[in-house]
């Protein structure tokens, strides 16, 4: 038999291999040497054998898979950029829409990542927003934290890049929305007239995200020249402001028949069907219409709310009382009527600083507070802030309602008894005398306001100032003198810089808390304030670590 390796493999005898070398062992054969390289032959012969079965790999072509992913993706590790080379897409819920992103991956690293799409989103958030995407690329993988005021788009983003390199569909939180009217969306037809447009100034009005928006239309040269807002109550300045860059696109098109707003779709079309009806009154050659331009359908004034016949009665004090509360973005004022002893009528008298679309679900308030005939109710859903608002300045003004306790009658005055006549008694010793000094210590403690899972907004410092008043009280009588000394905490303040909206969550925690800081030491957490809540708790602790808040009594006896 030719023992030759070679031989054996070429005549198919392989199987027979390790057989044959332990024949070989055993019976000491001279061609033992040869089979001696049967291991290295055989790992280069299956090296040769898989280059002939396998056909040579094709060029690297970079592909869009569906999000339904391989099992190999299924089981990659998160963070170790261990993931199949290729371009994947994939898309989850922002803030206003789905967000698609394409994710390019390359030696197993996440080497860019593409937003396709996010029609729904606000442009200023989502470029914000789009910070998250170095964080990803970093850290190789969409588990890290959002961006901070840009909270849903971000999230967005994330899910995107995870559907696309898993294929699981991610479920993200949605905000809640106001809903416009709906009426709002529908785009008004317009055809430029043929013969062009008659100079002048021009109005038009038509509805917007919360109102009527009314514009003015200057034509000049048979040109449209300028376009401005005359009124718009209703809408949300933020939203107002992006909605309002529809002006400049229609004087670069000479036309209204341009694109609305991402993000401020129901403003900008307000604005855009406004200008339209303006333009319908412009046209060259053509007479005014002895008919009045139709103005938009007024919204009807809502029905007040009543008081139900099964509504407590406190007894009140009958009158009108006008009251003041911090809503959302200022001071609201209410006057509160009551007849019968029984709150009858809520009117808002002034809220210049709340959003129209949201103060408008705020003041479903009022009905419960007239059923429940308490300021203390539930706030509205989507808009707490300004019915807080609302029931704080009811509070207030009821404050001039409620019927002072009646006075008690005066004891009479009992009969003189004669005096006896005092008997002689030694001459009393001198009365002690008493002195009260006393002087204040304050203490400061830093912390730091995080935001929850939300991610809502920056982090930022906080400086609690905490005054303790030391009172020393010192008695001297023939005998001892006595001193105490009590040390107490008697006034306390917060401070911080950040903005409007981070100052208005601190002081609503801290005019909350700062009773029982100062009574009990302690105080909870105060409800749709807890960052700040327990940012102050934080404080506070510090402002007082090491400081003995107690009574000491000091007796020194005279000799």
């Amino acid at each position: 038999m030719n023992w030759n390796p070679k031989w054996l493999l070429e005549h198919g005898l392989r199987p027979m291999v390790p057989a044959l070398i332990t024949g070989a062992v055993i019976l000491g054969c001279a061609h033992a040497p040869e089979l001696q390289q049967l291991p290295a032959l055989l790992s280069l012969d299956a090296e040769s054998s898989m280059a002939e079965e396998t056909p040579a790999p094709a060029p690297s072509v970079r592909h869009t898979v569906s999000p339904s992913p391989s099992a190999e993706i299924e089981t990659l590790v998160q963070g170790t950029g261990n993931y199949p080379d290729g371009v994947y897409t994939g898309s989850a819920q922002g803030y206003g829409g789905a967000v698609t992103v394409q994710v390019t991956v390359e030696n197993g690293q996440i080497v860019s990542i593409e937003i396709l799409s996010a029609s729904g989103e606000t442009d200023s958030f989502f470029a914000r927003a789009k910070g998250v995407i170095d964080k990803i690329l970093t850290a190789q993988t969409w588990e890290v934290d959002g961006v901070s005021g840009a909270t849903y788009s971000s999230d967005g983003i994330k899910g995107a890049v995870q559907n696309a390199l898993t294929g699981a569909t991610v479920v993200n939180k949605t905000p809640e929305k106001v809903t416009g009217n709906s009426s709002a969306l529908t785009k008004i037809d317009y055809t430029a007239p043929e013969g062009g447009y008659q100079d002048g100034t021009y109005t038009g009005s038509a509805q917007g995200f919360g109102g009527t928006i009314t514009v003015s239309v200057t034509i000049l040269e048979g040109k449209i020249t300028d376009i401005s807002v005359v009124s718009a109550p209703g809408e949300t300045p933020s939203y107002f402001s992006s909605a309002k860059g529809v002006i400049s696109s229609m004087l670069s098109a000479q036309s209204p028949n341009v694109d609305t707003v991402s993000g401020a779709t129901y403003s900008s079309t307000g604005i855009i069907n406004a200008v339209k009806a303006a333009l319908s009154q412009a046209a060259k050659g053509t007479e005014p219409s002895e008919e009045p331009s139709p103005s938009p359908t007024p919204t009807p004034t809502p029905t007040p709310p009543v008081v139900p016949d099964d509504a407590p009665n406190y007894g009140y004090l009958d009158g009108t009382y006008t009251g003041t509360g911090e809503g959302y973005g200022g001071d609201i004022t209410v006057s509160v009527t009551v007849s019968g002893g029984q709150i009858t009528a809520i009117e808002i008298v002034s809220a210049l600083d709340e959003t129209p679309a949201y103060f408008s679900q705020a003041t479903g308030v009022i009905e419960r507070i007239l059923a429940r005939q308490v300021a203390g109710v539930d706030a509205v859903s989507g808009a707490t802030f300004s019915s807080e608002g609302i029931m704080a300045a009811v509070e207030n003004a009821l404050s001039g309602a409620i019927a002072p306790s009646p006075s008690p009658s005066p004891a009479p005055s009992p009969e003189p008894s004669p005096t006896p006549s005092p008997s002689e008694s030694p001459s009393p010793s001198e009365a002690p005398t008493v002195t009260v000094e006393t002087s204040t210590e304050t203490y400061t403690g830093t912390a730091t306001v995080s935001p929850d899972e939300d991610e809502d907004f920056d982090p930022y410092d906080i400086t609690l100032t905490v005054t303790v008043t030391v009172t020393k009280t010192t008695t001297v009588s023939e005998a001892e003198t006595t001193i105490v000394t009590e040390k107490a905490v008697t006034d306390a303040s917060v401070s911080a810089y950040t903005d409007k909206s981070n100052l208005k969550y601190l002081n609503r925690a801290f005019d909350k808390m700062k009773d029982n800081l100062l009574a009990l030491g302690s105080a909870d957490a105060v409800s749709k304030a807890t960052c700040s809540s327990l940012g102050i708790q934080d404080a506070w602790t510090a402002a007082l670590s090491g400081v003995e808040l107690s009574t000491a009594t000091e007796t020194i006896p005279h000799s």
